[in-house]
């Protein structure tokens, strides 16, 4: 059920603001963070743009350029003001208002000249500003998470606002300013300089993240290969909110991943469907719309809840004028039971209202060479709203430095350029944990490093994207390794009826790929287990977090002199002859060694232009008692090797002769 508060701010937030006769206030949009109720009509006297640190290489599509990766230190230009060298991050003429700045390293301070003011109204440090320690702005308007440093608060303006970033760090900084562009016309008072929300207010604004709601009581079996109606409506409303659980959900111990009655299989083979005046709005898999991806994956936000009993709760408004009609259609081999319930207002016909839209898309292929993926191209007028991102990622490498590209009605290059896919996500660094906040969220991240299934998403409210005409919203596919990957996505938006086609599924793409990463070798002696005799010199240590290496560690041994032993012992099952095996690291900084073992004695050069690891084979061995002395010895390095002299074992195999 929705909160006091909530629905008190829904009545405020109706159409005021886009008939452009209350002025527009920070108090004002301070109210639709918090609700939707804004994004049922299209705007009038708005457009949305973003100021970011984009690789101004990119130019034009076509070519390499295009997906340019030095998204850090560009700036509109850099100026002195007041004897400083300052670098401007965002210089808007005309009535507008800021929404959300982000940044994955804020540095220096940033300064904020409003109206055309020659000295700044208001300076911050910028992790000050961007983490919650102005006092002004707390969480949940300013927090750090996931590595990303986010403010949501709205900064209006009557005819301009130019803000500047000076001190050591911002010719390296990252970041993003999300902005209203207002007609001329539009009257707007610039920011206050001081708090409008008292503190009780702000405390209460923790209802961003929806309470749960209760285990709902209608419930109805969908026949397996059937579609089944949940809801149907026959008049003028407004669908507030709809919960839903599938019940038959069956995960237990020893399931093979592909087994069908795993939730992961279940939930994918799940369709969700729904037409608004007879209009198909939304098609998509029942987990990946609530922004789960794969399975039951729990997280909060302001827009869509998944809770850990499996219920999966949409926040958006759904409106329509004469008919609703949701339903699921079931591919599982077996009928599956779904619990159910829709909380709905009737309301009067309004012809201008938008409809609610949602669709699936998703490809499986090469992750090189990179590409712009298609995340929605819309025609007609409405908002973009949010975008959740699945990804099955067969490395441990990372998949999302590709920016986002969003084009609004026709532009010829895209008013939102961006500077990484975690960034348009409002997190960064490639953030291998699992996070969950009121505008966005990373409910599952499977590892190590980014390896496996991810699931990401964010949601718009005042900082929505508006369209007349058009919107093409493209995520470039920019992956470090080159591997085959599956990318996901369910972009949400409002529309004026008559507008977009909703995409259909393609149901080869729907069942997840089991992932695992590589299994230790079977009889490895790990080299990070041996027992070793401090080494002469230089430094030895367990180095972990390598993919490809069994067990994900190796013995690093490093910066030794020429000369230097270390002795390692092999544990053997029984005396005896054996072939020995080893594998080891080659780089550019590593170095020429003598390998002493069971009467074998080879000098090995373990550089290479590349960081890899290569199996070798020592020779035959003699093992006298109940283990085998390996000494290694270091012999400098080759010309033009980096200094380092570095030894790396992955592992023994000792195979009996």
């Amino acid at each position: 059920m929705l909160s006091k508060l909530e629905s008190m701010l829904s009545v405020l937030v109706l159409l005021p603001f886009f008939a452009g006769q209350i002025p527009i206030t920070e108090s004002g949009l301070l109210r639709e963070y918090a609700s939707f109720d804004h994004l049922l009509v299209s705007p009038t006297n708005y457009v949305m743009k973003q100021d970011s640190s984009y690789d101004r290489a990119s130019k034009t599509a076509g070519n390499d350029a295009w997906f340019a990766n030095g998204d850090a230190g560009q700036y509109i230009r850099v100026e002195t003001n007041g004897g400083r060298t300052e670098r401007v991050m965002m210089n808007a003429k005309g009535p507008g208002a800021v929404m959300s700045i982000w940044s994955a390293n804020p540095a220096g301070i940033l300064r904020f000249y409003f109206d055309g003011s020659e000295t700044p109204q208001m300076s911050f440090p910028a992790g000050d500003l961007l983490s919650g320690k102005v006092p002004s702005f707390p969480d949940p308007f300013s927090y750090v998470s996931a590595r990303g440093w986010n403010l949501y608060y709205p900064f209006p303006y009557a005819k301009s606002l130019k803000i500047t970033a000076e001190g050591a760090g911002t010719e390296s900084m990252y970041y993003h300013v999300g902005y209203r562009h207002y007609s001329d016309s539009a009257k707007v008072e610039t920011y206050s300089f001081s708090p409008v929300v008292s503190p009780a207010t702000l405390l209460s604004t923790r209802y961003l993240v929806h309470d749960s709601l209760p285990i709902p009581k209608t419930s109805k079996t969908i026949p397996t290969g059937k579609s089944q109606t949940l809801q149907e409506f026959g008049f003028s409303g407004l669908i507030r909110s709809f919960s839903l659980r599938v019940t038959c959900r069956s995960d237990v111990p020893g399931l093979s991943w592909k087994d069908p009655r795993r939730t992961h299989n279940i939930l994918r083979k799940l369709i969700l469907r729904a037409w608004f005046d007879g209009e198909k709005c939304i098609v998509v898999p029942l987990s990946d719309f609530f922004g789960s991806g794969v399975g039951i994956n729990p997280y909060r936000s302001v827009s869509m809840t998944v809770d850990k009993n499996g219920l999966m709760t949409c926040w958006f408004p759904m409106p329509f004028n004469q008919k609703a009609r949701i339903e699921i259609q079931n591919l599982n081999e077996r009928p599956v039971d779904v619990d159910y319930d829709f909380q709905v207002e009737r309301t009067p016909k309004a012809p201008s209202r938008n409809h609610f839209k949602a669709q699936w898309l998703s490809y499986y292929g090469d992750s090189q060479p990179k590409r712009d993926m298609e995340m929605l191209h819309a025609k007609g007028s409405g908002w973009l709203v949010g975008s959740a991102l699945y990804i099955e990622n067969s490395r441990p490498e990372w998949w999302g430095e590709g920016d986002e590209k969003i084009f609004v009605d026709g532009e010829a290059f895209p008013s939102f350029f961006g500077t990484g896919t975690e960034d348009f996500y409002n997190y960064a660094w490639c953030w291998p944990e699992v996070f969950a906040r009121p505008f966005h969220a990373q409910p599952r991240v499977d590892g190590p490093g980014n390896f496996g299934h991810t699931s990401v998403n964010r949601w718009f409210t005042a900082d929505a994207i508006p369209f007349q005409k058009s919107l093409q919203f493209d995520m470039e596919l920019w992956h470090w390794a080159s591997c085959k990957v599956k990318f996901s996505r369910v972009t949400y938006w409002y529309e004026q009826p008559g507008g977009t086609t909703i995409a259909e599924i393609d149901e080869s793409l729907l069942l997840p790929a089991e992932l695992a990463p590589s299994a230790p070798i079977k009889g490895a002696i790990e080299g990070e287990s041996l027992k070793f005799t401090k080494p002469t010199g230089g430094k030895i240590e367990v180095q972990g977090g390598f993919f490809e290496l069994s067990s994900g560690e190796q013995l690093w041994w490093t910066h030794m002199k020429s000369g230097d032993t270390l002795v390692l012992e092999i544990p053997v099952p029984r005396p005896g002859n054996y072939r020995l095996i080893g594998n080891f690291c080659k780089a550019r900084d590593y170095g020429i060694h003598r390998i002493e073992v069971g009467g074998v004695t080879k000098t090995i050069d373990f550089y290479s232009d590349k960081l890899l690891w290569e199996k070798m084979d020592l020779g035959e061995v003699k093992a006298f008692g109940k283990t085998l002395r390996v000494v290694v010895q270091s012999l400098g390095h080759r010309k033009g090797a980096l200094e380092g002299n570095m030894f790396g074992l992955d592992y023994f195999l000792l195979e009996p002769k």
